[in-house]
């Protein structure tokens, strides 16, 4: 929906809003690639990590919000800047110091080596899925 990062996505929010069951995010960047003999500028889009790309995405999570969504929000990151592990422990930290839309307890990833945190009073897991999926809800 906000791939290539002009899509005003509240106006997405608007229209698909009651249909939405399930948001998959990532971000991306586009990168000057190649200039050509005749001086126009080839670009290529890469993925980023969440707060490196074109989306915004704490106000993409807001509207989300204000739309009233509260399902699930996967993350697949596809960047190749760390390593699977660091990316997601990298993306938690982006996502958390951003808050969470619907509050509530969640659970991070350093809580599969025991740690916590929380946040309100009621309980959902954080991550999901394998091979760097992230969810939060």
């Amino acid at each position: 929906m906000v791939y290539e990062g002009y899509e005003d996505h509240r106006i997405g929010m608007d229209l698909l809003g009651p249909y939405l069951h399930h948001v998959h995010l990532k971000n991306a960047a586009a990168f000057p690639d190649e200039l050509r003999a005749n001086g126009i500028q080839k670009w290529r889009n890469r993925w980023t990590p969440l707060d490196e790309g074109l989306v915004n995405v704490k106000d993409f999570l807001l509207a989300l919000e204000a739309g009233g969504y509260n399902g699930w929000i996967s993350l697949e990151d596809l960047s190749t800047e760390r390593d699977p592990l660091s990316t997601l422990k990298y993306n938690a930290g982006v996502l958390n110091a951003l808050g969470r839309p619907a509050g509530g307890t969640h659970r991070q990833l350093t809580d599969r080596i025991g740690e916590e945190t929380r946040f309100g009073t009621s309980t959902a897991p954080l991550f999901h899925g394998f091979s760097g999926a992230r969810a939060f809800r």
